[in-house]
C-alpha cells in the first residue's frame, strides 16, 4: 500500500525530476551522479556491524558510498568512513510490540529521503510522519 501511495503522489506532483522505482523485495542497488547507493530490506542483512558497508561492497563488486536499511523501526545514519554512511530508515508505524520487546527498538513514525545533487554530494534526512 506504502509504495502505492509514494508511486501515486510522485505521479501527481507534477515534479519530473522526482522517479519512483520499484525495487526488488530485498536489495537494490542505484547509481547517482557517481555515487553508489546499496538499499536493504534489513532483516537479512547485518546492518548493525561496523564493517557492513566493505562487506557488501565486496560482495556486490561495488563500491558503496551508503547501505541504507529498513526493518529496524529506529532512525539513525552513522558514518562509517570518509562521507561513507550506514542509515537505517524508520517504520511508517513507529513503535509497537514487536520494536518494543523483541528488537528494543522504540521511535517516532518515520521514513527517509536521500538527496543527489548533480555534482554528488548527497544527503540522508529523515522524514517524520
Amino acid at each position: 500500500i506504502s509504495n502505492r501511495i509514494v508511486e501515486t503522489f510522485i505521479k501527481y506532483s507534477g515534479n519530473e525530476r522526482i522517479k519512483y522505482v520499484n525495487a526488488k523485495p530485498y536489495s537494490y542497488t542505484l547509481e547517482l551522479f557517481g555515487k553508489n547507493f546499496l538499499f536493504v530490506h534489513g532483516d537479512t542483512t547485518q546492518i548493525k556491524k561496523q564493517s557492513v558497508l566493505a562487506e557488501q561492497s565486496t560482495l556486490h563488486g561495488k563500491n558503496f558510498d551508503a547501505i541504507i536499511a529498513g526493518h529496524y523501526h529506529r532512525h539513525s545514519v552513522l558514518e562509517v568512513g570518509h562521507d561513507r554512511y550506514v542509515a537505517i530508515f524508520g517504520s511508517m508505524k513507529g513503535s509497537d510490540e514487536y520494536s518494543l520487546y523483541t528488537i528494543g527498538a522504540s521511535s517516532s513514525r518515520s521514513q527517509g529521503v536521500i538527496i543527489v545533487s548533480a555534482n554528488g554530494d548527497y544527503e540522508i534526512k529523515q522524514v517524520k510522519l
